[in-house]
Order: C-alpha cells, then sequence, then structure tokens
C-alpha cells in the first residue's frame, strides 16, 4: 500500500476531517463520533490520502520550477541590458590626413544646394501666382458674356452664346412627379381591368375618403360594407371574380386595422372565412391572419412586419386578396407575403362579403384610410413551387377530430400549479376519454390547454356540455399529423397488382 509523504498533520484536512472548502468542493460531511472504517474502506481512504500529498508535492515542485525559470530569465534580461548600456557610441573625429581645401569645398556645396533650393521655391510661387492671374481673367470673362444680352451673345459666335430658357419647358423632376399615380388611384402596373371587375369605391379627393369614425363602439358600428358577388372557388382560377385591390393609407401612428371576408350569413361577423389584421407596434409589428367561428377565433397565422414592404407610414398602399382553391393570397405592392388556408367549405359559397371594422374588438378606433376597392377577376399571382418563406404557407390546418383547445384560463408557473390543473381536467373530462380516460397537455406559463377525447363523437358532445363552463373548441391537426394522415390514405385507397 502507498504511504504519504511524512508532513505534518497540523491543520491538516483529510477525508475523516474535512475543512469547510473540501467539504464545499467535494460535496462531503464530517464523519460522526466513534466512526470506524472497514479494511478497504481504510485502504482507499488512505490512498486518497497519498493521492492528494502526491498531488500537492506535485504542485509545490512545479511552483518552484516555475520561479527558478523567472529567476533565470530575470538574471539573463539584465545581463543584456548592462552590456547594452556598457557600450558607447564612438565619437566622429576628424581625420588626421583631412586638410583645409576639403573644408572649404564642404561649405560650397552646402551653400550651393540651400541657394538651388530657394530657387525652386521661388519658381513655385511665380507659378502659382500666374495661374491664379489667369483663372481670375477667365472669371471675369466669363461674367462678362453672361451678363450681356441677346444681341451681345450673337456677336461672340455660336460656341459662346447661352442656352435661352423657354418657361413652357418642365423640369425633369416637374415631370417624375406629373407621371407618379394619384393617391386616391391605382398604378397602372397592377393591370386593373375594368371590364373584368368592378369599383366598389372610389374617392375623388382626400375629403371622400373613408376613415373609421371615432364615434364608433364597436366594429360593426358604422363600418364601411360591400358584397363580392358571383363568386364560384372553382371557376376563380379560370374566369371567375377571385380577387380584391384595396388603395389605402395607413399613418405612421397608427396601431393596426382590419379587414374582414365572410360569407353571406354571417350573423353580425360572428363567422369570417378571412381576417386581415397588421398589428404596428405589437412584438416588433406583425401581420395577423385568422379566422372566426360561432364567434370564437382561430388559431392565428402571425407573419413579421419585417419580411413584408411598409404597410404604415407611407403616402399610400395597395393591398391584393386572391380567393382561390387554395385559401387567400395576400399581395402587398405586388409581393407574395402571406396566405391563409380555407378553414371553411367553400364550394357552397356563391357570395362574399368584404367589411372594414371601425373599431377593433375592444371598442378602440383603427386608424386608415380607404381610397379605392376593386372586385373582379385577375390571374392568380401566386406560384405554387415558390411559396418558400410565404407566412401561412402550406400550414395544414384542419380541425383534429378528438383533441379540444380550452383558452382564457388563469397562467400557472410551476409544476405542482400544472399538475393540480391536470387533474381536475382529467377528473371533469374523464366520462369523455372512454376506458383510458382524456389526455391533457398543459404548456408551463400558458393560459391554454388541450384535451384529447376517445372519440370524434366524445369531443363533439364534450363541447356541447362543456361549453357553459369553459371557452372550448376543436384544436388543430399540427403540419406532421396531416402528412402522415394523407399517406395512410393515399396507402389505404391504392391498388395493388
Amino acid at each position: 500500500m502507498f504511504t504519504p509523504f511524512s508532513l505534518s498533520t497540523a491543520n491538516v484536512s483529510t477525508w475523516k476531517h474535512p475543512s469547510a472548502t473540501m467539504q464545499e468542493s467535494y460535496h462531503v460531511s464530517i464523519l460522526p463520533d466513534g466512526f470506524e472504517a472497514t479494511s478497504q474502506e481504510q485502504e482507499l481512504l488512505d490512498m486518497y490520502e497519498t493521492i492528494r500529498t502526491y498531488e500537492k508535492e506535485a504542485k509545490r515542485l512545479r511552483e518552484e520550477s516555475a520561479r527558478a525559470k523567472l529567476a533565470d530569465a530575470a538574471a539573463k534580461y539584465q545581463e543584456s541590458t548592462k552590456s547594452i548600456s556598457g557600450r558607447k557610441k564612438p565619437r566622429m573625429l576628424p581625420s588626421e590626413d583631412m586638410d583645409d581645401d576639403d573644408e572649404n569645398s564642404d561649405n560650397q556645396d552646402y551653400t550651393e544646394r540651400k541657394k538651388s533650393a530657394s530657387e525652386r521655391r521661388g519658381e513655385k510661387r511665380n507659378r502659382e501666382l500666374e495661374m491664379k492671374q489667369e483663372k481670375e481673367k477667365e472669371e471675369k470673362l466669363r461674367a462678362e458674356l453672361l451678363s450681356g444680352n441677346k444681341s451681345d451673345d450673337e456677336d461672340l459666335g455660336p460656341s459662346l452664346m447661352k442656352r435661352q430658357r423657354n418657361d413652357n419647358d418642365a423640369s425633369l423632376i416637374s415631370n417624375i412627379k406629373n407621371q407618379e399615380t394619384p393617391t386616391h388611384d391605382f398604378s397602372k402596373k397592377f393591370q386593373i381591368k375594368t371590364w373584368e371587375g368592378k369599383i366598389l369605391f372610389a374617392a375623388q379627393d382626400e375629403e371622400s375618403s373613408w376613415s373609421p369614425p371615432l364615434s364608433a363602439s364597436n366594429p360593426n358600428d358604422e363600418a364601411l360594407e360591400f358584397d363580392l358577388d358571383s363568386f364560384d372557388v372553382e371557376k376563380a382560377k379560370k374566369n371567375g371574380n377571385n380577387t380584391v385591390v384595396i388603395k389605402y393609407m395607413a399613418p405612421h401612428n397608427s396601431k393596426r386595422f382590419s379587414i374582414n371576408i365572410s360569407g353571406g350569413d354571417h350573423r353580425q361577423y360572428d363567422n369570417i372565412f378571412f381576417h386581415f389584421n397588421p398589428r404596428h407596434y405589437e412584438k416588433g409589428g406583425q401581420l395577423v391572419l385568422n379566422n372566426k367561428q360561432e364567434g370564437m377565433w382561430g388559431q392565428a397565422t402571425n407573419v413579421p412586419l419585417s419580411r413584408m414592404p411598409r404597410i404604415f407610414g407611407q403616402k399610400a398602399c395597395t393591398l391584393m386578396i386572391q380567393i382561390h382553391e387554395e385559401g387567400y393570397d395576400v399581395f402587398v405592392e405586388e409581393k407574395h407575403c402571406a396566405r391563409l388556408e380555407h378553414r371553411n367549405d367553400m364550394k357552397k359559397i356563391d357570395n362574399l362579403s368584404l367589411q372594414f371594422p371601425a373599431t377593433d374588438d375592444r371598442g378602440k378606433a383603427e386608424k386608415w384610410t380607404v381610397y379605392k376597392v376593386w372586385w373582379g377577376h385577375k390571374k392568380l399571382m401566386a406560384q405554387e413551387d415558390r411559396l418558400t418563406g410565404v407566412g401561412g404557407a402550406n400550414s395544414f390546418a384542419g380541425l383534429h377530430p378528438k383533441r379540444l383547445f380550452i383558452k382564457g384560463l388563469k397562467p400557472v408557473k410551476n409544476e405542482s400549479d400544472i399538475d393540480l390543473r391536470r387533474a381536475n381536467f382529467e377528473r371533469f373530462f374523464r366520462k369523455y376519454g372512454g376506458a383510458r380516460g382524456v389526455t391533457v397537455n398543459i404548456p408551463a406559463n400558458s393560459t391554454f390547454a388541450f384535451i384529447e377525447c376517445d372519440t370524434e363523437q366524445l369531443a363533439d358532445l364534450a363541447i356541447d356540455e362543456m361549453s357553459d363552463q369553459y371557452n372550448i373548441k376543436r384544436a388543430r391537426r399540427k403540419k406532421h399529423e396531416t402528412l402522415k394522415e394523407g399517406h395512410t390514405q393515399s396507402r389505404d385507397t391504392s391498388e395493388w397488382d
């Protein structure tokens, strides 16, 4: 067995009597009085003490070696500085063979060099003075020519004649300004053709435009509404009406505004197919797309405003919404910014309603101005093979048949509160989970929960019976769930040779 070095054991920390530092570093505690270790334990402890003693001795040797190296380096440096300081710069003495003629010739050369340098400086000053005088003459002659009348200009010849300004000629800047699209009209680049649709609203100037009235108390109070007639989702791609174009202005201090598209039977807009809501100052600015069913908002699609052309603070902006079999495509100044996929069966819809709400859901007035609205047919601008980066595209936002979503709960932060809420939901929704009960998912720090029932019928029953106590609705499928279901269906319906 190894034996430690013979060092003094006074005030030395051991595994049997560890110091406070050793207790904190190695998470050990003091052995109780009367503790007797077994022979194997004692050997192990002795080995630990031996290793620890060796480590201390190795550390001491390393420190001594380092100090010795530093001392050697310091001694070498001192010797080098002494040798350098001991050297003296040799003094230049005149040679014995240097005679008076050499000294005189050196003085003469120095005088000639000094004289030539002064001459060069003088010549340079003279040239600069001549150039300045010539420039002044040219400026004086130019001023005389410009101040002369037309007859004088003709006498000078064609090379010196001034170009006479015609007051009828417009400047380049004024020509560009004259070509700018008026605020209340669509730009020609959008190719809005009158025979392919109709103007629903048109302002001739700022006074005839529409802005949400400050007296409105709710979204439907004094809102601007239009009928989007002759809609057929199956004909939208070919020649049917499919596009809404809106020319508007949202000032820089506007917090938000919204646009709704719904079916004819919207029940005071409790059912909304498409909700467009840019929010200027929320989470750095974001566009919120959503739908509404029976007065309850669905799962929102959020797109950062930083990825889109500027919506707020512009003199005017053009928004285009195209409706087709896939959903609603949003274009801001011709850029495809977002898509909301259909969450309703559009095959039974033949007329739509367009609404510009006066306030948000809390009754706060929305600040923006509408100049022009057009409804008609345009060629679909979205390219299905280039949807990468388009917010909401391929989101697979279908409803889950058995999973429920409950919102409006008090936030839970610690594990005990989460476990308590999970136990309560498992008890309250027990009969909707079949033999195994329901599955409850409660994210931390959230105000919502997910509950999965045993069957689709039990999920419908839970919504009917528990909607009085909770804000409950169907949850939406996740992307991988939709892809998995589609793969299963295609495999089940395929024919084998």
